[in-house]
């Protein structure tokens, strides 16, 4: 089997299985880990469910002897926090350029707060839990504390990918999941290309390039971060089964099952800490954005009246990119198909690739089943044992409720009243 290099790396990460073989971390997967800042060049021997993780030489040199490759991390740490900055102040461009512009109220609406403040919002997360993972204590990589930026550590996603990978005794999680949210986003960006060549050639000045670049790296950027999660997601539902498994067969020794329990418990609420808020921010977003997207339509004569511009507008086509365009170019029937086609594939692309990732609207049920194998694990002659057991359980989850279906209720309402009023909200 061959071996891996990426750039300069000199080893390669491999998994163990059961049988004492080494499968190595397929390419697309080192890729998308640098990209999102959770790759790390340092050995993870520290902390997991299993002990027997090492990195395979590739000229039989011993990894312990060499220095570990800083470069690499440091470089997937820059990749989100670049991305990042550059969708911020292109942000900052964007107020400057259509805030208080009535011609473009609802473009501003869809672009900015629909669908850039998502893109905006992931990076923000992956990079500050690169930053935090950066400057964390080597020798702390597991400790009791139950932090959130430790879900998108790389030396704790590897291991519990590979728990899920032996429980299935199946291979690495194939091309085909990666290429369903890679294509999906890819297909956002052609649209999103052939829109821009749509434009007026005016338009298409130097900063529209940087906004068609910036944002195609965006979507792939999310692609990525959505892959990512699903991983995580997938692999704590195998570690859940394996736990439930683990403590059904130990079930004498109390102590070692509540420690089993509490490391699976840990890994779940720091994934949950991430998806809830995040999750919520994009079922509003973009529900809010197909709101706005239905409401435009509905408002269309309005919003397809000729705006007028004044010499400041005209005279910051350089820097504006869309300054330059009155709302009437929407009139030409391929450039209004297109427009659309882009804006509701958007929303729909957050949407859909959300929730993929999650499974739903929350990762609770991986929790409430595996409750429910623990109950189904239950045995008579050990009923006292079980008993205790089930009631630690009880304890440890947190209370739930179901806040993020009023991310679906406030935009309708106030896709209602815009409706009634025969105004924009």
């Amino acid at each position: 089997m061959p071996m891996y290099i990426v750039w300069t790396m000199e080893y390669n990460r491999v998994l163990p299985d059961t049988q004492g073989l080494h499968r190595r971390v397929p390419p697309h997967l080192i890729i998308v880990m640098w990209c999102l800042g959770v790759f790390k060049s340092s050995q993870p021997f520290d902390y997991g469910y299993q002990d027997n993780w090492k990195l395979s030489p590739v000229r039989g040199t011993e990894i312990s002897k060499r220095r570990p490759n800083r470069v690499l991390t440091l470089s997937s740490t820059a990749v989100p926090f670049t991305l990042m900055t550059c969708s911020l102040s292109l942000a900052v461009l964007y107020l400057f350029c259509y805030f208080g512009r009535l011609d473009h109220y609802l473009r501003f609406v869809s672009f900015f707060i629909c669908y850039w403040l998502t893109m905006v919002i992931t990076q923000v997360i992956f990079t500050t839990a690169s930053l935090k993972n950066l400057c964390k204590n080597s020798s702390s990589a597991y400790t009791d504390d139950i932090r959130w930026h430790n879900a998108l550590n790389g030396t704790a996603f590897l291991r519990n990918l590979s728990v899920q990978i032996n429980s299935h005794r199946g291979p690495w999680p194939n091309l085909f999941t990666f290429g369903f949210f890679i294509v999906f986003a890819s297909f956002v960006a052609l649209i999103n290309i052939y829109f821009f060549t749509l434009l007026e050639e005016k338009c298409r000045n130097w900063t529209g390039y940087i906004w068609l670049v910036c944002d195609t790296l965006n979507l792939m950027f999310y692609g990525m971060s959505c892959y990512f999660l699903y991983l995580q997601r997938t692999s704590l539902q195998a570690i859940g089964k394996k736990v439930a498994v683990c403590v059904g067969e130990n079930i004498v020794n109390f102590d070692y099952c509540t420690n089993q329990i509490k490391k699976f418990f840990r890994e779940y609420l720091q994934l949950r800490k991430i998806i809830l808020p995040w999750l919520r921010i994009i079922i509003f977003t973009s529900s809010f954005g197909l709101t706005v997207f239905f409401t435009w339509n509905y408002e269309e004569n309005k919003y397809l009246s000729p705006s007028v511009l004044n010499d400041n507008q005209l005279n910051a086509t350089f820097i504006c990119s869309y300054a330059c365009d009155k709302a009437s170019f929407l009139k030409e029937r391929n450039v209004l198909l297109f427009y659309n086609v882009l804006v509701i594939s958007r929303n729909l692309m957050i949407a859909i690739l959300a929730l993929t990732a999650v499974g739903g609207f929350d990762i609770a049920y991986i929790w409430e089943r595996f409750n429910m194998r623990l109950h189904f694990l239950t045995t008579a002659s050990e009923g006292e044992q079980w008993k205790r057991l089930i009631n630690f359980v009880k304890k440890l989850h947190p209370s739930t409720h179901a806040a993020v279906i009023f991310s679906f209720v406030i935009p309708l309402l106030g896709f209602g009243s815009a409706f009634l009023s025969n105004k924009h909200f």
